[in-house]
This record gives structure tokens, C-alpha cells and sequence, in this order.
């Protein structure tokens, strides 16, 4: 079997991998983790850990953080109508930095990444700001698929929210990379909130989604439901048959904390690892690409459609 970890972006293990009578298993494990609690000292689930897992059957990494907009952190103001954080002296300062820090798909995150991605044999799923190639002062809150040959597949965040708005252009299609491991789709986030983002990737034939997050709370506020992302990667899996790995990131950030509650959920939405707090977690988890065929034949999903029917879903209002 194949280790991989699933940091707190994601990370996938290569496949297949060879079982018993040499038959290839379309499987594999990895392991889901987070960066550091807002205000209070993190904590790792138990259960050994994978740091060091070179052994017969298995390879492993470092951890590897990667939430959304991982190499700049969120955008400021983080809300609308609060300020910039400390350190810029105004939103114009932020989007002149944020631009300076932004990289293309030659730079050195994702070059760096690649070597990790060859020496392991990895796939790996980093969220970033990516600037464009061509068109100067053009961002974009992409998350990128990252193999031992190099980026491979690059998503744009089509549903931006609120002051990303201001900083990023959307994204204009949800594209399903086909790797050794499996046909993977990516969402950012706010795409979670609607239904048809993750419906266009099966229908295109993902069978693991990847969301990943920077959701937070004001410090001094309780979350509205500590168990939300855990629902929605339900939701998600359960009316399309994938696996979905939500993956949040945790720490703080002007006056924020940032959520985790990073889970795996199974086709049938069965949580498979899940992180029950804003802490540091380590999720370890499975995953037999068989199930999505198990699925979605026993419940008829694709047979049952009626697109004929959903027309008005596509109409502007």
C-alpha cells in the first residue's frame, strides 16, 4: 500500500498500488493535518506518525501546510468594511505586496514542490495567488496539482468571495486532471456553496475532489457550527459519489481564527478521518476508488437525472 500525507492543503500518494496475486487495487492512504491553534498550544490526534515512512510498501513526507492562498496567507481586509492588517499601510500597499508575492507556475514554490513531488512519486494540491504569465497586474486564487514532472493541472476559483474580488480575476471552468492515482477535480472554498461546481467536476469525471479552505471566525466569536465543513463534505460527497477532502487551514490571522475541521469523506458520505477542533490534527485515511463505482451504481445517480428537467438552473436572474 501506498502512504502519502494530506497536509493541510493536500497531498495524494501515488497509485495504484499492487496487492495480494499481484492485482492492482485502485487505492490508497494519506493523511489530512492543519497548522497551529489560534491562541493555544496544538495538539496531533493519536496514532503513529507517518514523518519517516520509507519502508517496504510505503513512502512518506514532511509536513506540508498547504490551505488556501497558502504563500500569502488570506487577503486583507479580511472582511468588508474592517481594515488592513498591521503591516501595510493601506489596501493599496497590500495589493501592491500581494502582487510582489504572487508567483507564476515557474516559481519557486511550485518548482520546490515539484522536487518533493519526484522524490516521493507524489501528487500534491497547493492553493496559491498566481500571477499571470502574460497580462501584467493579473491575479488569480488558483489551486494548482503539482506531480514529479511538474504543475499539471491548474484550477482558478471560479466563486470568489467578497473583498476577493478585488484582487483576483475568476476562474471560468472546473477542469478534472487525470493522474495515476485517479481523476481528481479542485474547488477553492466558497465553491463549496454551490452544488453545481462539484456536479460539473463528476460529470467530468472526478472521482476525488479536493476543497480547500481558508474559513475563520472573528477571535472573540464562537463558529455558527463547529460540524459545518464536516456537512458539506457529506453533502458534496453523497449527491455525487466522490471522495471529497476538505482540508481548512487553523491559526489567526487580523483578528481571525481560522477554522481546521479539515475531514475525508467517502462517496457514500461516510467521514473516513475527520479533525474535531481549530488545532493542529493529523487525519490518516484510506481510499478505494472502487467505492465511487460501488456507489454509484447502487443508488443509479447518473440514470436517475433528469437534465431535460434543470434548464432553469442555468438561467441569469
Amino acid at each position: 500500500m501506498v502512504i502519502a500525507r494530506l497536509s493541510s492543503l493536500t497531498l495524494l500518494g501515488h497509485g495504484p498500488a499492487k496487492v495480494s496475486g499481484g492485482t492492482d487495487a485502485r487505492s490508497f492512504s494519506g493523511e489530512l493535518g492543519a497548522d497551529r491553534h489560534c491562541g493555544s498550544r496544538s495538539r496531533q490526534k493519536p496514532g503513529k506518525d507517518h514523518r519517516d515512512r520509507r519502508g517496504r510498501g510505503g513512502v512518506g513526507f514532511p509536513p506540508n501546510p498547504f490551505p488556501e492562498l497558502a504563500t500569502t496567507g488570506y487577503v486583507e481586509p479580511i472582511t468588508p468594511g474592517s481594515s488592513v492588517g498591521l503591516g501595510f499601510a493601506g489596501f493599496k500597499d497590500y495589493a501592491a505586496r500581494l502582487q510582489e508575492v504572487s508567483e507564476t507556475l515557474g516559481g519557486p514554490t511550485i518548482s520546490g514542490l515539484t522536487v518533493i513531488a519526484r522524490q516521493y512519486d507524489a501528487q500534491i494540491v497547493v492553493g496559491m495567488a498566481l500571477r499571470d504569465a502574460l497580462v501584467p497586474g493579473r491575479l488569480t486564487n488558483s489551486s494548482v496539482l503539482i506531480g514529479p514532472e511538474g504543475a499539471t493541472y491548474v484550477y482558478h476559483k471560479v466563486h470568489l468571495w467578497q473583498n476577493e474580488k478585488l484582487l483576483f480575476a475568476a476562474g471560468q471552468d472546473f477542469p478534472v486532471a487525470v493522474t495515476p492515482i485517479g481523476r481528481i477535480g479542485m474547488q477553492i472554498c466558497y465553491d463549496v456553496r454551490f452544488p453545481e461546481a462539484t456536479r460539473a467536476l463528476a460529470l467530468a469525471g472526478a472521482e476525488v475532489v479536493t476543497g480547500v479552505w481558508n474559513s475563520f471566525r472573528p477571535e472573540n466569536e464562537d463558529p455558527l457550527d463547529p460540524a459545518q465543513f464536516h456537512h458539506r463534505a457529506f453533502t458534496r460527497a453523497q449527491e455525487n459519489g466522490v471522495f471529497f477532502l476538505s482540508c481548512n487551514r487553523v491559526g489567526a490571522q487580523s483578528g481571525h481564527c481560522f477554522l481546521g475541521s479539515s475531514v475525508v469523506a467517502a462517496p457514500d458520505g461516510r467521514n473516513l478521518a475527520a479533525a474535531d477542533s481549530e488545532s493542529e490534527e493529523i487525519l490518516r485515511a484510506k481510499i478505494d476508488l472502487r467505492e465511487v463505482v460501488r456507489y454509484r451504481s447502487f443508488f443509479g445517480l447518473w440514470n436517475d437525472r433528469r437534465p431535460n428537467l434543470y434548464g432553469p438552473l442555468t438561467l441569469q436572474r
